[in-house]
């Protein structure tokens, strides 16, 4: 009996312990789970800081006159006066440029639509009609009219030649063929593109005519479309806009200029900042691509819009995390 009743004192003491247990286990839960959840707040709010930092930065957009005035307070910040005279690039020391595969080295995407796609279609729509008169004439000499057969007599010269030569002979011919004179001067109006016959006709042009009459010369003997562009710059030497003609020849660009008499080539001209190129593709709006130098080579690529009045268009471009190569533009 006595041994009956010390079991059950130690079973009532047991089902005590295990109460007790049991209460001090939830209750240690209780506050494990709060200082858990207390713990878990900043992680969540540090997991959300890391997200942030681990995701892409938000492309922001600028237009041309920010980046301008934002350069002249570097400039002023630097103590240095904004000159178009120098051909200094304003960009990081670890930095390095890329070269690409339109003229003058540069990177080009499409331009937005505007004043220059307008000019452009319709002097295409003017080349094909002049081109198929042209065309004509030699096929058939009796239906020239008198700038058709000039221009045939122009091209059967050049065609004496053969690559650079036959380039250097169209860019001389097509500057001796017309005489310089403004849009102002000529139409009373400050910007026309004519076309290869009209300019022809009036005997008369500005850059654009020129460089489109050496396009149409090229094109007619024997050059394809694809190496072809017709070049807006801007010459920072005389703070003027002006246009070329750009032929390529053996994987290299050449210069027709109705300014020059003889090709050169984009490194022969370091004063010329290429803005747009025309031609098969259209507008392009051309841009110097750099790229960032760290341990393991070249990258975070970049593009740097070349800068310039034509047209005045506010030209939005994308400003991505590097925001220190902004100033890495073409002035």
């Amino acid at each position: 009996m006595v041994f009956v009743r010390k079991s059950r004192g130690w079973s009532r003491i047991a089902s005590g312990v295990v109460s007790l247990t049991l209460t001090l286990a939830w209750a240690n839960e209780a506050v494990a789970q709060s200082r858990l959840n207390k713990l878990a707040a900043p992680l969540a709010s540090e997991d959300f800081v890391l997200a942030q930092v681990a995701r892409p930065p938000t492309a922001r957009f600028f237009t041309i006159n920010e980046v301008l005035a934002r350069q002249g307070l570097q400039n002023a910040a630097l103590g240095r006066a904004p000159s178009l005279q120098s051909n200094e690039k304003i960009v990081d020391s670890d930095t390095a440029t890329i070269a690409g595969p339109e003229p003058f080295g540069l990177f080009g995407f499409r331009a937005p639509n505007g004043r220059l796609w307008a000019n452009w279609r319709a002097i295409q729509a003017q080349l094909g009609n002049d081109l198929a008169s042209i065309a004509d004439c030699r096929a058939r000499p009796a239906s020239c009219t008198e700038a058709a057969a000039h221009f045939v007599s122009l091209l059967e010269e050049a065609e004496k030649k053969s690559g650079r030569a036959r380039i250097e002979t169209i860019n001389r011919l097509g500057n001796k063929s017309i005489r310089y004179m403004s849009d102002t001067q000529q139409h009373g109006e400050p910007d026309r593109w004519s076309s290869p016959l009209t300019s022809l006709t009036s005997g008369n042009g500005d850059c654009e005519d020129y460089a489109i009459l050496k396009y149409a010369m090229l094109r007619m003997a024997g050059f394809a479309s694809e190496d072809l562009r017709i070049v807006l710059v801007r010459n920072s030497a005389g703070r003027q806009d002006h246009a070329v003609l750009a032929a390529r020849d053996n994987k290299q660009w050449l210069i027709l200029d109705n300014q020059r008499a003889v090709t050169l080539t984009a490194e022969e001209l370091p004063t010329y900042k290429a803005l747009y190129s025309l031609g098969h593709g259209g507008v392009t709006l051309l841009a110097t691509r750099f790229a960032s130098i760290d341990g393991a080579g070249l990258d975070s690529a970049e593009l740097a819009p070349a800068t310039s009045n034509w047209g005045r268009n506010e030209i939005q471009v994308e400003e991505t995390a590097g925001a220190s190569q902004y100033a890495a533009l073409l002035l």
